[in-house]
């Protein structure tokens, strides 16, 4: 069984996949992430790229599964379908922000972790 920090890193590689991806390949790009609190008791993550940005269709069904702007190249349309389930089965919740040729912010909350941070890590452990 995967653990909560092991998903949670799924959902940032995701993330910062579909970032990547939405930089043209003609022009330097930037993803930028963000960890912080979020609302109270809450954490947050944030992955924001200055890519192409999205539509308000693409918007509209961006965390459908299947659903993909670049099956002709690569991926199944899972990644962020997969992503939504994760941190919503974590009791939080993934939001997107995005119009076209200006990038878009994908932003993550989820409950702060209680207790004794992780021997070694400087991070206390996910809630479960």
């Amino acid at each position: 069984m995967a653990t909560q920090t092991g998903l949670l890193a799924q959902v940032l590689v995701s993330l910062v996949s579909n970032s990547a991806d939405a930089i043209p390949p003609d022009r330097p790009g930037n993803v930028t992430i963000r960890i912080g609190p979020g609302a109270p008791g809450r954490a947050c993550l944030e992955v924001e790229d200055d890519g192409m940005g999205m539509t308000p269709d693409v918007m509209a069904r961006v965390f459908d599964p299947f659903f993909s702007t670049r099956l002709s190249r690569h991926g199944a349309g899972l990644g962020l379908s997969i992503a939504h389930s994760v941190v919503k089965a974590m009791g939080g919740t993934i939001t997107a922000r995005s119009e076209p040729g200006k990038g878009a912010t994908f932003r993550v909350e989820i409950p702060e972790a209680s207790g004794t941070p992780v021997e070694g890590t400087g991070f206390a452990p996910l809630p479960t």
